[in-house]
């Protein structure tokens, strides 16, 4: 997917929060905090948060890691591998403060202008008060 698909996925969500999770299946940090990202994806409604996940993998680990373990995460929402092309206009889009570490959660509440930068693992805890916080009236 290319930055341009990213910011249309971003502004086509229909939730009033959508949450963005940028990994990769070599990294044992996002590996560890998915559980808790598939977790509060099953706790909110569709109308609610959307959950978009971005790969950080090359394509050619697509059917070897990438796959298998969101098949075992049973990740039932969009999952995109993020490919080739120009990664700094990537990461400028995300957030231009982004070093472009992983794991890297980005949350925005549509409307509202706000939004949230998260890098680093974070427990499950941590990602549904930020939730909370953007849906709160």
């Amino acid at each position: 997917v290319t930055a341009q698909g990213i910011d249309s996925l971003r502004r086509a969500s229909a939730a009033r929060v959508v949450l963005l999770n940028v990994w990769a299946s070599w990294c044992q940090p996002c590996l560890d905090e998915m559980p808790g990202i598939v977790r509060l994806r099953g706790e909110y409604s569709r109308e609610d948060l959307d959950v978009i996940l971005l790969s950080a993998d090359d394509l050619s680990d697509l059917d070897s890691a990438v796959v298998p373990f969101l098949e075992t995460m049973r990740v039932n929402f969009p999952t995109y591998i993020i490919g080739g092309g120009d990664q700094d206009e990537f990461i400028r889009l995300l957030d231009p403060e982004w070093s472009g570490a992983l794991p890297a959660t980005f949350i925005a509440a549509r409307g509202r202008g706000e939004s949230r930068t998260l890098v680093g693992e974070r427990s499950y805890k941590e990602l549904k008060g930020e939730v909370a916080a953007l849906l709160a009236p």
